[in-house]
């Protein structure tokens, strides 16, 4: 009996406990008016571990940025920062989507990603006479899921429908743009 004490008090420091941390993305933009501009990026960890290494980007095939490495991010410490961007091509007016990835790792150096959907508008908005959804999927394990993505055209002429799925880096897809 005294041998299964003592064993358990020498295995109790062994134990790892699992901290999590939970992100919150905040993200304000203006109407644009020139072919750059700026996003304001509000970031907090309400988890009960720090953050480490992390580093926002902006992911768009119409604007160029640097990525805004902001280190470590505290429990309840919020971070707020400016995303500077210039447009890669000549604008025309309406909502362009871009995706910032925030990209961290956890205390044991382990990486995970988000991604918050952003939506930049140059000049005036452009009403999309296109709606989607997709269905809501649970992921779990490596078994593959079918991602759909329902489309209505609301408009009266047909239109070429570019979709492009970007996810956190975590998971993965055999297709990632298709033309509809």
């Amino acid at each position: 009996m005294k041998w299964t004490s003592l064993l358990f008090i020498f295995l109790m420091p062994s134990l790892v406990l699992a901290g999590t941390i939970s992100l919150t993305t905040s993200v304000t933009t203006d109407v644009l008016s020139k072919n750059q501009g700026q996003i304001q990026v509000s970031l907090s960890n309400s988890g009960n571990e720090a953050a480490y290494n992390v580093q926002l980007s902006l992911v768009t095939d119409y604007f160029s940025s640097d990525p805004v490495h902001v280190g470590t991010l505290d429990v309840n410490k919020p971070f707020k920062t400016n995303i500077t961007f210039s447009a890669n091509q000549e604008l025309k007016e309406g909502n362009y989507p871009v995706v910032l990835l925030t990209e961290y790792t956890d205390a044991n150096g382990y990486p995970f990603s988000s991604v918050s959907p952003v939506t930049l508008t140059y000049k005036n908005p452009y009403s999309s006479r296109i709606n989607w959804n997709f269905t809501i999927i649970e992921i779990s394990g490596k078994k593959p899921k079918n991602l759909v993505l329902n489309l209505k055209n609301m408009d009266q002429v047909s239109h070429d429908i570019n979709v492009r799925l970007i996810l956190p880096n975590e998971l993965s897809s055999d297709i990632t743009e298709k033309n509809i």
